[in-house]
Formats: C-alpha cells, structure tokens, sequence
C-alpha cells in the first residue's frame, strides 16, 4: 500500500534556509513541501533579496516552500501576503508559536497567544485583504493548555489553509513531553484541516501518532529531520529496520560537504562558514554512533581545515 500522507519541513531559525533546503533536496526528495524560517519587517519587501530569495522558484524546484512571517501587526501581513503573491506564491503561514524569549517580550509568535482578542483582530483585518490563503502555526498557549480551546474557537470563524499544531506550550520551549491528551482534543473541535508537528524523531515515532491520529494526514517534522535527513524516506518506506546503513551514513556526508561547498560560496571567512555548519553538525551528528568528545572537537574548530579533519573523524573518512 501507498504511503498517503504528507510530510513537511518545519522551519528551523537558522538552519532550513534557501541553501540549505535547496541542497537537501538533491539529495533527499521525500518531503513535500517545507515552511521556511520566519521573517519579520523590513525582511518581506519584494526589492530586498530575502522573500524573493526564499521563495525562488529554482531554490524551490525539488522541495515547495510557503513563507512564514512573524509579525503582530495585520498591516505588516498584507504588505508580506501582497509581494508572496507577487511573487506567485499561494500562501502565507502566521507564526504563533515561536518560543525564543526576544520574540515573547514584544509579543510576537507565542507571546500574543494569551491575548486572543487581538488575534481575533489581526484576523478580521488581515484575511479580507490579502490574496493569498492563509495557515497558522500555533502553540498550545503561552503558560498553560487551555488557551488553545480559545483560539480554536476564533479559528474556526475564519477561511484557514490549515492548522499547524505543535501540542507544548510556548514556556516549555522544546523540553518536557508533547501534550497528546490536548492534541486530541484539539481534532474535535476544529473545523480546520490539522497538520501535527512535534517530537518525531524515528519511524517508530511516526508510526505510534499515527496509530493513535489515524485521521492526521500532514505531519511536519523539523528537528527529528535535521538530525536524520532519511527520515522522512524511511517513513514513506514505511521501514522496520531503523538502523543506518554504510550507504546511508555516506549519503549523510555528501549532503554536509554539498553544504559546506555551498555556504562556502556565499560567505566570507571561515569564522561565518563554521557558525553555520556547526550548528548543522549539532543534529547531524545524532545520526553517527560516536561520542560527545568528537562533537566536542568538532565544536572547538577554528578554521575549515580543523573542521573538515573533525568531521571526517565523525564520518570515519579519510580528509582529502
């Protein structure tokens, strides 16, 4: 039988960037679409390179993307939504759930979910007047669950995409369990299509929320893929043996080097070059049976030549 679901790229502040979705794909084609990282004012004008960038449809040619903006004002939304369309895209994610404390003190992302009669605002103002549709990506509430039984309530009074659910509330950042019991209950009160999003880091994973969601059909998947880029092939495959392969371990290091030659290309020193890569090498190396000194190393590496050496230790390669 088939697999039938949908599979999306979460956005990861920093990492599933227009490069590096656009080298995952070559290498790895089972996700179907992807939701790139926020961006904010000043960020969405058609004229300046982000949005365009982000939304390329060459960037994008193995992997569909939709934009997210991070913004509590609607103005600033139809401005974003206006130039996603400009720029052919058909939709405009609303990010309600960002965790990061910069973000919750002005407000934005998970910090306006207690104050849902501005959200019920921004959406009276925002969804007559942009021409693009529009999905949310939501927390279960800022300090406690039940705020989301609020927000669905307002939610359903409006023409959604879908709804994204990531079932932790914004105080428990990534840590502690997912809330599966509220989750659930989540599904019989909306009136909109749920995507889950949270904790799914193995085949094993998938297989027991869908078990106990048989009526989820999208599932997004963010950390659990970056730190296994077969994931997502091994789900559709629906795999029994988890393990990775040789084969797999150096499909896994292709996709690094494919990503370092590219960064390589559009930054300047090695000092840049290494911040980014080693906050990949931070989720790529939960794939490899290997050791928190190796990461360590890696860590500790000043110019490329120690990092590619390090990684090669990680990879159990040989440095060219």
């Amino acid at each position: 039988m088939s697999f039938k679901d949908e599979l999306i790229l979460a956005p990861l502040l920093g990492v599933t960037n227009y490069l590096f979705r656009s080298v995952y794909s070559t290498h790895f084609k089972s996700f179907d679409r992807a939701i790139i990282p926020f961006i904010t004012k000043g960020n969405f004008d058609k004229k300046t390179s982000i949005l365009k960038r982000e939304l390329s449809s060459e960037i994008n040619k193995n992997l569909p993307a939709t934009a997210q903006i991070l913004t509590n004002n609607p103005d600033d939304f139809i401005i974003c939504a206006k130039n996603v369309y400009s720029l052919r895209g058909k939709v405009l994610n609303w990010n309600l759930g960002c965790p990061y404390p910069q973000v919750i003190k002005k407000r934005r992302g998970g910090g306006m979910l207690p104050y849902v009669d501005d959200i019920k605002n921004f959406l009276d103002k925002a969804i007559p007047s942009i021409p693009v549709k529009m999905s949310i990506k939501v927390r279960l509430g800022l300090d406690t669950s039940d705020t989301i039984y609020k927000l669905i309530e307002i939610f359903n009074d409006y023409p959604l995409e879908e709804l994204i659910i990531h079932p932790r509330t914004v105080e428990q950042l990534y840590t502690g369990s997912v809330d599966l019991d509220v989750f659930s209950e989540c599904l019989t009160l909306s009136k909109h299509e749920v995507v889950y999003n949270g904790d799914i880091y193995t085949v094993a994973d998938y297989k027991r929320l869908k078990e106990r969601f048989p009526e989820i059909k999208k599932w997004m998947i963010g950390r659990g893929a970056v730190r296994n880029p077969l994931l997502a092939e091994k789900i559709k495959n629906e795999s029994l043996d988890e393990r990775l392969s040789e084969n797999d371990l150096i499909r896994i290091m292709n996709f690094h080097d494919d990503l370092v030659e590219a960064y390589k290309k559009i930054l300047s020193g090695d000092k840049h070059l290494l911040d980014k890569m080693k906050e990949v090498i931070s989720y790529l190396y939960f794939s490899f049976d290997s050791n928190d000194k190796t990461l360590k190393k890696i860590l500790r590496s000043q110019t490329l030549q120690e990092y590619l050496f390090s990684t090669r230790s990680l990879f159990k390669m040989d440095v060219d």
